[in-house]
């Protein structure tokens, strides 16, 4: 027998570079500085994560923004509520020192916006690849290559798109299919517009819109992000990142499995981001479906860092899929024990 495995998440690279439990405040009905949180310094390029709080003094509407650098904002996040919400997102950056700046107001006045529980961390993966924050201005094109893994060829990937928008003196959304909204924001994937799997408008007030969209697409094919606007006076700032090992929100086939009948595959799903449930199948969605229990040789289901094996004894290796999601998560292990 043969052990092969590799270590997709990249923990020789990984910071946990802010971890600040501190309540902080402002009342303000323009954007104002909740917090600064100082310097980061990435010695590479990847992925900045960034997670906090945010709850309001009472009942209404609050916003909160997050700057990256001079004057590059990474995310426009609504909080709704007295209740306390958590926020999470990633954006690809260079190597470089940036600043972490989180700003926010309430448009009606008298109420006060808090963030605590604020982290910030850099996390490289195998495979990753980006398009550094900056303003939009125009296409991103980006290839996964196709690379043999312990498990068999990468087959497929995940587009990790978080945009930031505002439009001067007017409110701003972000634009799902068959949406017609005021100063729309729309973002494509090889001129096909995508569904927001995460979205925060904006108001009258000036405050800025943010959306986060995770798209699977094929491995090994050119593949193109664009964003439109409905004003030419929105502007948008956007970050890209292209991995096959970070988790969508709906059934995603990373490779197709590729080993000797007999064998055991191993597979190790973790917290990114967020610490959602997370999910894997080995088998596939049949003709007439009766649900998961039927569909599926084996399967699992956790939070936290979950570990899932399966034996090929019976079942034809090259007959079934491995499938995966849980948005805010990652695969970081892959392994085969060959027989």
């Amino acid at each position: 027998m043969i052990f092969s495995s590799e270590m997709v998440r990249l923990l020789s690279d990984e910071l946990n570079l802010i971890k600040v439990a501190t309540v902080y405040n402002v009342t303000s009905a323009t954007y104002a500085t909740i917090h600064d949180y100082g310097n980061v310094t990435l010695s590479k390029a990847g992925l900045l994560l960034i997670c906090f709080d945010a709850g309001l003094g009472s009942a209404g509407n609050g916003y909160i923004r997050v700057r990256i650098g001079a004057s590059l904002y990474s995310y426009a996040c609504k909080q709704v509520g007295a209740s306390t919400l958590h926020y999470t997102f990633i954006t690809y950056l260079a190597a470089g020192t940036y600043g972490i700046l989180v700003e926010g107001c309430v448009p009606a006045g008298g109420i006060s916006i808090i963030v605590d529980d604020f982290q910030a961390g850099f996390v490289n993966f195998s495979d990753l690849q980006g398009s550094a924050l900056a303003a939009y201005a125009g296409a991103i094109d980006k290839t996964t290559v196709v690379r043999a893994t312990p498990v068999g060829n990468i087959k497929n990937t995940v587009y990790c798109v978080t945009v930031y928008a505002i439009t001067a003196g007017a409110q701003t959304n972000m634009e799902n299919p068959g949406d017609a909204l005021t100063n729309g924001v729309q973002v494509l994937l090889d001129g096909v517009q995508q569904t927001w799997t995460e979205r925060w408008q904006g108001d009258v007030n000036n405050m800025a819109a943010g959306g986060k969209c995770y798209i699977s697409a094929s491995a090994g094919a050119s593949h193109i992000v664009t964003i439109t606007e409905d004003n030419v006076a929105t502007a948008e700032n956007i970050s890209v990142a292209v991995c096959p090992w970070i988790l969508p929100n709906e059934l995603f086939e990373i490779v197709a499995l590729d080993f000797s009948q007999g064998s055991t595959l191993y597979l190790t799903e973790e917290p990114l981001d967020g610490n959602p449930t997370k999910y894997v199948y080995v088998g596939k969605v049949r003709g007439i479906t009766f649900g998961a229990s039927t569909d599926y040789y084996g399967s699992a289901s956790a939070v936290g860092i979950s570990a899932f094996s399966y034996t090929f004894e019976y079942v034809k290796v090259s007959q079934c899929l491995l499938q995966v999601y849980g948005l805010g998560g990652c695969i970081s292990i892959i392994a085969v024990d060959v027989r």
